[in-house]
């Protein structure tokens, strides 16, 4: 999912909703082939400690909330952005045309979340608690790619640029994550503008990144920003 139009940075105050915001996560894995060991001894299976970013349940900011993304958000979702073909022109499904399509893309989200590689996040108005759009955190070992969407209503706000910020800096404290990353089509400045503002830097474009079916049925090319510890 890829945003368009949120602008205005401002500043996010960033918290978290428990004690387990930051998360270390230790895989044990067989490793059979080592460097020869003093005396060239080399063991047969030795378990290496793995650590592995898994974000937390839920950020505060200091206008919003995110958190993982239900079923039973379907209704509000399609009634605030789902349907609207201007959010959607940058994104790669179409417009939704019956709930149906927004349970069946909640149920994925589910899914991938499962998995632990992909974790969607519906964020929430604070005050009003209405859903003002969606993000997703795809962990790819030491990586982390974002993509988002936001209701056209809320456009230029800077909410987009909060709820990234607070993804962004949360990742890249952990051991695990040296880089953040985000993409957009070419012709979609305003996304682009998020990553900037949320210290990410231009890295060039990715040809044929993606298929957004809104625009056409053919691959475009993609804008590549990423932010580095």
């Amino acid at each position: 999912m890829f945003l368009v139009g949120a602008h205005n940075c401002k500043a996010a105050t960033v918290g978290f909703a428990n004690k387990s915001d930051f998360r270390f996560s230790l895989h044990q894995r067989p490793v059979t082939t080592l460097p020869a060991l003093a005396g060239g001894a080399q063991p047969d299976i030795v378990l290496a400690m793995i650590v592995v970013y898994i974000p937390p349940n839920e950020f505060l900011t200091s206008r919003l909330k995110l958190r993982p993304s239900a079923t039973s958000d379907a209704e509000a979702i399609f009634e605030a952005y789902a349907t609207d073909p201007q959010v959607t022109r940058y994104l790669s499904w179409h417009p939704h045309t019956v709930l149906q399509d927004t349970l069946e893309f909640l149920a994925r989200c589910d899914r991938a979340r499962a998995v632990g590689t992909d974790f969607a996040y519906v964020i929430e108005d604070r005050e009003e608690g209405s859903i003002l759009g969606m993000t997703e955190v795809r962990v790819q070992e030491h990586a982390v790619e974002y993509a988002y969407v936001l209701r056209r209503d809320r456009w230029g706000q800077g909410i987009m640029t909060e709820a990234l910020s607070a993804l962004a800096t949360n990742a890249l404290a952990h051991p695990a994550i040296w880089r953040v990353y985000a993409l957009c089509d070419t012709e979609n400045p305003a996304s682009a503008r998020v990553m900037v503002k949320i210290g990410m830097v231009h890295e060039g474009v990715r040809r044929r990144h993606a298929v957004y079916p809104n625009l056409s049925s053919e691959p475009r090319d993609g804008l590549v920003y990423a932010k580095v510890r």
